[in-house]
């Protein structure tokens, strides 16, 4: 039982329709300015964690504790105070609370979105244990998708369980989970790792994330880095070390098969599907990733498999989201950063080629001002953009302004890659947080 001093009455309702009414459509208000208003900080901290829990497991909720009454419910009403016609920004993911001492009222326009109002609330609660600002707050997203990139090996379900927790507090809204040989599902096309976690587990973190409104979108290495996949389990299989042979028939019905399990298992409504740094193109990946004999993929046959799991895929409804490294030079784009481009060999001239509904994740880790000409590039011949960072601060600034005003953007990824494997915590929480906060306040 939640003892009280202090009745403090909260709804929390979704807001599935936004109209153009408008308070300050123009600017985000983070906090309340009003008078403060004294609360019991301790019964409250309980209230919001109820909320949450109870927001994981059911559309309608009422709780009481001695004089508390809490109204937590999921319902669509006609409009949102920040709700703008401003056509340079669409309030993705938006949410907006009234703190009055007769009651606290939460919206949002998502899901996910409600737990972002609650994570606000609590995070004022924190600042000023005993009192609250009275007043309206309001907030929205200016990237529609603000994904983190989890790579599975190595990693826990309690492990999992707590970045997602921290994913959802830094407001974004959407997990790409590599699941490489990490993840044992019941097919056995790939050689899973001993530490593998199992499929039950994986299930239940799924689960867990979208009990709290994230997107989860499966990261397949397909094609290229088998070393995550087939490994050297197929010999016959292989074009070289590195990539398998996609022209191979028995090579498609084992895609096929693992693909459909995790569709199955997991009912995603995208798939990354890699495709990215195929090896040979310059002496740096013939050394590290084939054998003297060995020759690079051709770049028709990295289109037809493309082109041939697009099709698998978008039979499901499914979209396909792939790597763009390979579709650019640098000598295309000289002043970009020269490291993040891989097109070499032709593959640059497969850029307007492929399916225009394939979403191009394009990664830049190393360049620290824009203009990202790249994703602008890829947004010209019809595809869906995601600019895509790793760790250094400036470009995840830099990036994330450039694609918050690209025509043709979907949003943002921030990548975390080896450090969470090697227990970086220091590196790993500075991505998030900084990526995090970027990805939502991005202008």
């Amino acid at each position: 039982m939640m003892a009280t001093r202090q009745i403090v009455p909260i709804v929390i309702a979704l807001i599935s329709v936004m109209l153009s009414a408008c308070v300050d459509a123009g600017e985000k208000k983070e906090r309340p300015t009003g008078p403060a208003f004294p609360v019991d900080g301790k019964a409250m901290a309980e209230v919001i964690e109820h909320a949450r829990n109870e927001l994981m497991q059911s559309s309608s909720v009422t709780v009481r504790a001695d004089n508390l009454r809490l109204d937590v419910q999921l319902k669509a009403v006609a409009d949102l105070p920040f709700a703008g016609s401003d056509d340079r920004s669409v309030r993705h993911d938006g949410f907006w609370g009234d703190l009055q001492p007769g009651g606290i009222r939460l919206y949002a326009t998502e899901r996910i979105a409600l737990f972002y109002a609650l994570d606000e609330l609590q995070e004022m609660l924190s600042e000023r244990t005993r009192m609250l600002p009275s007043g309206q707050f309001f907030s929205w997203a200016d990237h529609e998708v603000r994904a983190l990139h989890l790579v599975m090996r190595k990693l826990s379900e309690a492990e999992a369980r707590a970045l997602i927790d921290q994913a959802r507090q830094t407001r974004f809204n959407t997990l790409i989970l590599q699941l490489s040989d990490a993840v044992r599902f019941d097919n056995d096309v790939i050689r899973y790792r001993d530490d593998a976690i199992s499929k039950s587990a994986f299930v239940r973190i799924i689960d867990y994330a979208r009990d709290q409104g994230f997107d989860v979108v499966p990261g397949i290495q397909l094609l290229t880095h088998q070393e995550h996949f087939f490994k050297s389990r197929y010999p016959q299989l292989m074009y070289n070390s590195s990539t398998y042979d996609p022209r191979n028939a028995e090579t498609m019905r084992l895609v096929a098969a693992y693909l459909q399990e995790v569709i199955d298992t997991i009912k995603p409504d995208a798939i990354h599907i890699g495709h990215d740094e195929v090896a040979g193109l310059t002496e740096k990946t013939r050394k590290k990733w084939l054998r003297p004999e060995e020759s690079a993929l051709p770049p028709e046959l990295f289109l037809q498999h493309v082109i041939d799991i697009q099709r698998l895929l978008s039979e499901q409804d499914l979209e396909t989201w792939m790597w763009g490294d390979m579709l650019s030079t640098h000598h295309e784009f000289p002043t970009m950063h020269a490291a993040d481009f891989n097109g070499l060999g032709g593959y640059a001239d497969l850029r307007g080629r492929l399916p225009a509904s394939v979403v191009i994740c394009d990664w830049h880790y190393y360049q620290r001002r824009g203009p990202f000409l790249t994703a602008a590039a890829h947004a010209a011949e019809g595809h869906p953009v995601l600019g895509t960072t790793w760790k250094s601060p400036a470009n995840i600034v830099a990036f994330s302004k450039y694609m918050a005003d690209l025509p043709g953007s979907r949003g943002m990824i921030a990548s975390t890659w080896f450090h969470v494997q090697r227990r970086e915590r220091d590196v790993v929480n500075d991505i998030i947080e900084t990526s995090g906060k970027r990805f939502w306040n991005a202008r």
